[in-house]
C-alpha cells in the first residue's frame, strides 16, 4: 500500500510508503536518528502545505530531497489517501494481490533480464561519454540503480498510456458546443505536456463563453511530476483555481486524458463508480473541492479539441515559461 500525501498529518516519515519515483518509498538521511517520530505534515513550512526546503536538506539525503520536492500535498487540506498502487482503482483486493504475485513470479523469469539489459546497456554507454568528455566517473552501483528506476518507469508509463479505443457505433461531435449541457456558460479546456519524470512539464488552459469566443488563457513551465496523469491534473488544477479566484460559476472543464476524467466524471455522477486512487489522487480531490463552490463540471473530449492549449503548454515547457495569463477578449 501507499500513501498519497494530503495534509501529511497521518504517514509516518521514516516508516511509511509515501515517496515516488525511486526503488524505495520511504527517504533516508541523518534525520532518522535526530528525528525519529516525524510526520509528513512536520516537514511543510508552518502554516502552509508548501515544503520546508531548508529542513528537507537538513533530514534527507539530496536524492531524496528531490523526490519530496516533486510531490504536490494538498492545497485544500485533504486527508492522507492510502491507495494500492498495482491495480487500476487504487483499491485492494484479493483478486489483485493474487494476479501481482503470479505475475510478478511468471514475468521475472520471462523477461526482465532482457528488458534491464537494454536500459543497463544504455545507461552504461552514458556512463561512458560522461567520462570521456565531461572527465565525470559515474560509480557502477549507480547506474545500475538508475537503469532499474528507469525499467521501472518505463512500466508505469505503458500501464498510464494505454490507448482508449473509439466506440465506432459512437460519432465524434465536430463542435464543443454539440456536446455542453443547457445549463454551462463557459468551457475551459486544459492539457499538459509532459516528456519525462525529470524534466519540466508544461500547463495550458483557455476559457471560452458556451459560443465559443476566447476569453482567457493561461501556460506556464512546472517543475517536473512522477507522470503524465499527475502533469494533466496539475494543468486542470490550475485553471480550477484560476478561475475560482476570477468567480466564474457554471464551467465545464474539458480534457483529454481518459484515467483523469474518468475520476472527475464519476463524481459529476454523484456515485463512486468513477473514483480511481493513485498519484494523482490529492491533486483530484483539490480539483474537486473548488469545484463544488462554483459548480464546475468536466468531461472527457477527443483529442483535437485539445490541440490549442496542447501547444501552449509545449510552448511553456519548451522556453521553461513562468506562469502567463492572458486576456484575449475585451
Amino acid at each position: 500500500m501507499h500513501w498519497a500525501v494530503g495534509d501529511g498529518a497521518q504517514i509516518r516519515v521514516w516508516q511509511d510508503n509515501w515517496l515516488l519515483g525511486g526503488l524505495q518509498n520511504t527517504p533516508t538521511g541523518p534525520g532518522r536518528f535526530v528525528h525519529p517520530n516525524l510526520r509528513v505534515k512536520d516537514l511543510f513550512i508552518t502554516g502552509t502545505s508548501s515544503w520546508n526546503l531548508p529542513l528537507l536538506q537538513q533530514l534527507f539525503q539530496n536524492e531524496d530531497v528531490q523526490r519530496i520536492m516533486r510531490l504536490r500535498p494538498s492545497v485544500t487540506g485533504n486527508q492522507d489517501l492510502l491507495y494500492w498502487k498495482l491495480s487500476k482503482t487504487g483499491s485492494y483486493t484479493v483478486k489483485s494481490g493474487y494476479h501481482f504475485t503470479q505475475n510478478l513470479v511468471m514475468g521475472l523469469a520471462r523477461d526482465t533480464q532482457s528488458i534491464l539489459a537494454l536500459f543497463l546497456g544504455w545507461r552504461i554507454w552514458k556512463m561512458r561519454n560522461r567520462l570521456l568528455f565531461e572527465n565525470c566517473r559515474d560509480h557502477i552501483v549507480q547506474v545500475i540503480k538508475v537503469a532499474i528506476m528507469d525499467m521501472h518507469l518505463w512500466r508505469e508509463a505503458l500501464l498510464h498510456n494505454e490507448p482508449a479505443m473509439p466506440s465506432p457505433s459512437s460519432p465524434q461531435p465536430q463542435l464543443i458546443t454539440d456536446i455542453l449541457p443547457q445549463e454551462t456558460c463557459f468551457y475551459c479546456v486544459a492539457d499538459a505536456s509532459w516528456k519525462s519524470p525529470t524534466e519540466n512539464a508544461g500547463i495550458g488552459w483557455s476559457l471560452h463563453s458556451r459560443q465559443g469566443t476566447p476569453i482567457i488563457q493561461g501556460s506556464s513551465a512546472i517543475a517536473p511530476t512522477y507522470s503524465v496523469l499527475e502533469a494533466e491534473a496539475m494543468a486542470t488544477l490550475l485553471a480550477v483555481q484560476q478561475l475560482h479566484r476570477l468567480s466564474y460559476k457554471n464551467v465545464m472543464i474539458l480534457g483529454d486524458n481518459s484515467q483523469l476524467f474518468k475520476s472527475l466524471e464519476g463524481y459529476n455522477q454523484k456515485n463512486n463508480r468513477g473514483m480511481v486512487c493513485n498519484e494523482a489522487s490529492m491533486l483530484v480531490q483539490d480539483i474537486l473541492k473548488l469545484s463544488k463552490l462554483d459548480n464546475f463540471t468536466f468531461k472527457r473530449v477527443p483529442r483535437m479539441f485539445v490541440q490549442q492549449v496542447d501547444q501552449l503548454a509545449k510552448r511553456a515547457r519548451l522556453e521553461d515559461k513562468q506562469y502567463v495569463i492572458s486576456w484575449l477578449n475585451n
